[in-house]
């Protein structure tokens, strides 16, 4: 069974480029462009690990993450921003991101992250 990657982006060309990186590599991937969708797709599907964007219009990426561990608080979550604030940074790693990326995502580092949060329990 291919593991299932949930990308929560608002930008579509940036959900693109992480859809045809995981996609190549053989996951499975569903899309949200918002946090409110994030929210459904999430209760929807049970995604393996979802990639988040801090920098999203409506609410930022905390705010999503938050969300999202309170649906499941063993919820894998991977940044993939392009925003280097600390104040996102640190506030991601306080909830238990399993790693924060910059934008352009490295696609090496983003397969070694989701290599990395597929082999946690």
């Amino acid at each position: 069974m291919r593991p299932l990657v949930l990308i929560v982006d608002d930008t579509p060309l940036a959900r693109t480029i992480l859809r045809r990186t995981l996609e190549d590599r053989g996951y499975h991937v569903v899309e949200a462009g918002s946090t409110a969708d994030a929210i459904r797709v999430y209760r929807e599907e049970w995604p393996d690990v979802v990639t988040m964007d801090m920098l999203m219009d409506g609410h930022n990426g905390i705010v999503a993450i938050q969300a999202l561990k309170r649906i499941d608080h063993k919820a894998k979550i991977i940044v993939c921003s392009a925003t280097s604030d600390q104040s996102f940074v640190s506030g991601a790693l306080a909830l238990g991101v399993e790693a924060y990326l910059n934008k352009p995502v490295d696609a090496e580092r983003l397969l070694a992250a989701m290599a990395t949060a597929m082999a946690k329990a």
